[in-house]
């Protein structure tokens, strides 16, 4: 049984409510938007790494969830945006919580760390198909960047592989890498425009 509930991650009491009864819970509420990150960096931290802390410790209260996921990114390694910042903090918060919850608390926690899922919001490519369409040409930030790419049925394979892990483990797997100027080539019917790098890109 999925049960759909409004709230907000920030609010302690709204995320105590929605997980009260529940077996599992799947962290997945995020802010994304890297070149948004660094413009205002504060609502990154209170969504992303308070509202994990939210999650955690309602989590905690239940005592009998049996596995939490959190969501990452591969912006988490060596990060150098706020965004992956605050991923990397995710990773670090739920490792916490797997080794200091205590023995009467039954939850295993773990984490399921994404690169770009092709066709999701926010995704480069549906954003080039819409231009496409429109007969604009490309906009490329850098031709040389590399991206990491899995397809949303990679995505939750990963993310049930992380469901059933032992705990206290961060998990991704190998995925397709491109350069974005090879994906655009393959795209553009209409060329590119080199628009230069945005706020926070690695």
């Amino acid at each position: 049984l999925v049960d759909f509930r409004l709230g907000d991650i920030r609010d302690f009491l709204a995320v105590s409510d929605a997980v009260r009864d529940v077996d599992v819970v799947i962290h997945a509420a995020s802010l994304k938007y890297v070149d948004i990150s660094e413009q205002q960096p504060s609502e990154y931290v209170m969504t992303n790494t308070v509202g994990t802390m939210n999650l955690i410790a309602a989590v905690l209260a239940e005592k009998n969830i049996r596995r939490c996921v959190g969501i990452s990114s591969d912006k988490a390694c060596r990060p150098v945006n706020t965004y992956g910042l605050t991923k990397a903090l995710l990773e670090k918060l739920f490792l916490e919580a797997a080794k200091r919850k205590g023995e009467r608390i039954k939850t295993i926690f773990n984490v399921a760390r994404y690169g770009n899922v092709v066709g999701t919001r926010g995704s480069v490519v549906p954003f080039w198909q819409q231009c496409r369409r429109e007969g604009k040409p490309l906009p490329i930030t850098d031709p040389q960047m590399t991206r990491f790419f899995f397809t949303l049925d990679e995505a939750v394979d990963l993310l049930n592989f992380a469901l059933e892990c032992p705990e206290g483990v961060v998990v991704s797997k190998r995925m397709s890498a491109a350069s974005l100027g090879d994906v655009a080539a393959v795209m553009q019917t209409n060329g590119v425009v080199k628009v230069g790098h945005r706020p926070g890109e690695k």
